[in-house]
């Protein structure tokens, strides 16, 4: 426009013809054309300005759009349409296609312009270009994510919306996972696991024995311990003080060198008597800690989760007189078992604990060599009776396996959220027993845990003095106090239990926040079969910020709508230059 300007002026310099006020004149013609030129940049500056904004919010909005999973030439119509849009006219177009960076999630745009001017059109500069760029980001950095998903009985009600609550959970879980891993800024610097939870968590059963065991495998065979032993994270030397927990059982190498022999022991006789592949708790308050195990500590290897047979109920026959004077006689049930899935009795003797006396409940219960002779089956109870769960899936960049287990999940058993959310921290974590995550404090890394229940921490009880309880990760109430924080030892009742596994469950929550774990709660409560207070404070404790970190929605479109909310944040959508 300025050169324009120049042009004439120079052209008018060098006339020599006409009178004085001719040129004086004339000599106006310049300055008007000054003038004319601040006005038309005036008017091109502002729709600079204009175009700026609307590349900004472009920038924004494909950078959204391709977080989404939008790429190739669907993000450019996108980028196009949307840019359309902000500036509302067709004249503004992308100089370009929309640059995307995989490595650092950064979307850029370039754009321009035509802006018809005002003055300048009267020496042929009808219009003047505007150009603007500008580019905006995710989250730098990597993305650790833990999906943990709660598996219990109540998922198979339903929801808000009249759908069962577990496939609500499915179709929303994998949105966020097909949201993650299909964005181009997103996928290729993100790795998820999938952990579901119940009464406890399923590790997957090829970390145990790799024995083959059949009806025709020998005892000594399946006793010897270099065929029975699982992966190096578990207490294979039986060394940890609760391997072999009284009352629960009495150690015999004679019979077992451990559980995973005992388990094969079981599965010699019924094939669905081997390991499930759930892990017990380990002692507090190394099950608030993602600490590995250490030879210098036996208790801090990992011990499978077998549930032991019980005894039978115990009863006993009184003789009594009715309203009539008559003589009777009726049973008086003394102590209700739920577990009991080979019998008491039998021809068995065992060093450990001596002689074959039945009619003590401990000892009923304990001897281990009642294990081999199975008299009295009884297949509707188990050795995996808390084993529930789907298996988990490790840290990884597959999607297709992730999608496929939540696609497996179903409902069944008690909620468990400490067991839930320690394996889900285990599996972005550095450390064994899958060491499978970035150290922490590795620049621009950020690990995630996504915590998704509709219920509270239950655990059971039950009508015995020996037990007292149903049996958990923890093992039993009688049992478990090594296993829960010194000031809630003393259970005696359901309650009880709850604030125990409560307590246990905010104290493994801040552990993981001070080591930087970002985390995510989600409290899927329906009016049908609601979270109570207690419940849903323990998930606003554990969420990183009430605020930002916390949802608590109750169908599949609310849920859905929190784990969008939940990618958005993790994305961190913002203009970068």
């Amino acid at each position: 426009m300025l050169e324009q300007i120049n042009k004439k002026a120079r052209k008018f310099g060098r006339a020599r013809g006409g009178s004085a006020s001719t040129v004086f004149s004339l000599s106006a013609v310049p300055l008007m054309l000054m003038v004319g030129a601040g006005i038309d940049y005036n008017l091109a500056s502002a729709s600079r300005s204009n175009l700026q904004q609307a590349t900004d919010a472009t920038a924004l909005a494909t950078a959204k759009a391709a977080a989404s999973g939008t790429a190739g030439a669907a993000l450019q119509t996108y980028a196009s349409n949307y840019l359309a849009a902000a500036t509302r006219t067709a004249a503004a177009t992308l100089s370009g296609y929309p640059s995307v960076n995989s490595t650092t999630g950064e979307v850029c745009v370039a754009t321009t312009m035509p802006v018809s001017t005002a003055v300048m059109a009267m020496i042929g500069v009808e219009t003047v270009n505007v150009s603007a760029s500008a580019c905006s980001q995710v989250a730098a950095g990597s993305f650790e994510i833990a999906l943990v998903l709660d598996t219990t009985g109540s998922m198979a009600n339903t929801d808000n919306g009249g759908q069962s609550k577990l496939v609500s959970m499915k179709n929303a879980a994998n949105s966020f996972i097909n949201t993650m891993f299909d964005s181009p800024t997103l996928g290729p610097r993100t790795k998820m696991s999938v952990v579901p939870f119940a009464p406890s968590v399923n590790v997957g059963t090829g970390y145990g024995p790799s024995l083959a065991v059949t009806s025709s495998t020998s005892y000594s065979t399946i006793n010897t311990l270099s065929n029975a032993t699982g992966a190096s994270w578990f207490d294979n030397a039986a060394s940890s003080a609760y391997h072999w927990p009284s009352p629960l059982f009495a150690a015999d190498t004679s019979v077992a060198v451990n559980r995973f022999a005992l388990f094969n022991i079981l599965k010699k006789q019924n094939s669905s008597w081997g390991w499930g592949g759930c892990v017990e708790s380990r002692p507090y308050p190394l099950n608030i800690s993602d600490d590995p195990p250490v030879s210098t500590n036996p208790d801090s290897y990992f011990v499978p989760l077998l549930a032991p047979d019980e005894p039978a109920d115990i009863s006993h026959t009184e003789t009594y007189y009715d309203s009539r004077g008559r003589l009777k006689t009726r049973t008086i049930v003394d102590a209700t078992y739920d577990n009991s899935y080979i019998a008491d009795k039998g021809s068995c003797s065992t060093n450990a604990p001596t002689g074959n006396n039945t009619t003590d409940q401990t000892t009923a219960q304990s001897r281990l060599c009642k294990y081999k002779s199975l008299t009295g089956s009884n297949t509707s109870n188990s050795p995996n009776t808390a084993c529930s769960s789907k298996s988990l899936v490790r840290l990884q960049t597959a999607k297709t396996d992730l999608v496929t287990k939540v696609n497996s999940l179903t409902a069944s058993g008690n909620t468990n959220i400490h067991e839930g959310f320690m394996w889900g921290w285990r599996t972005i974590s550095p450390s064994a027993p899958f060491a499978d995550g970035r150290a922490y404090n590795t620049n621009g890394n950020q690990k995630i845990i996504v915590l998704m229940t509709d219920g509270m921490n239950t655990w059971s009880g039950a009508d015995n003095d020996l037990n007292g309880s149903q049996y958990s990760a923890y093992g039993f109430y009688n049992s478990a106090n090594p296993k829960l924080p010194s000031t809630n030892q003393n259970i005696g009742s359901s309650s009880q239990a709850r604030s125990s596994m409560d307590k246990l469950t905010k104290e493994a929550c801040d552990a993981a926040k001070a080591k930087g774990v970002i985390i995510y709660t989600i409290a899927f409560s329906v009016n049908s079969d609601p979270i109570d207070t207690q419940g849903t404070n323990l998930l606003k404790y554990c969420a990183t910020s009430e605020e930002h970190h916390y949802f608590s929605p109750s169908s599949q479109l609310t849920l859905s709508s929190a784990f969008t909310q939940i990618g958005n944040s993790i994305s961190q959508l913002r203009l970068s230059r």
